[in-house]
């Protein structure tokens, strides 16, 4: 823009560079708000599981230790089984297809051919 052409430092406009900083900002702004709502989205859901699975509490350590010793021990034994029923459900359907084929298209499971 020294030379007076109105040209930016890589030869396009300078008011084209403008917009595209304007969009990339307003990109940028979008991203920002949508983050900022899913933390909070998140924030709200994991009070609202607290208070349906251990009850109200100012904090997640109170509502604990007001339940009785049996929940104490089955909350975190169920956590554990529903962890385990997602990981399984997650193996089975990323090593097969969506209807129980192998993703590879043979019929041994995805086991090389033997000739």
């Amino acid at each position: 823009m020294a030379d007076g052409s109105g040209a930016g430092p890589r030869g396009t406009p300078a008011g084209e560079e403008i917009l595209t900083f304007g969009r990339t900002l307003a990109v940028a702004a979008v991203v920002g708000v949508a983050g900022g709502g899913g933390a909070l989205a998140f924030a709200a859901a994991s009070r609202g599981l607290q208070h349906l699975l251990v009850g109200p509490g100012d904090s997640f350590l109170e509502a604990v230790e007001a339940l009785p010793w049996s929940s104490r021990l089955a909350v975190p034994a169920l956590g554990a089984v529903v962890s385990a029923l997602l990981l399984w459900l997650f193996l089975l359907f990323s090593t097969k297809g969506r209807w129980g084929e192998s993703s590879s298209g043979s019929s041994s499971g995805g086991a090389p051919d033997s000739a």
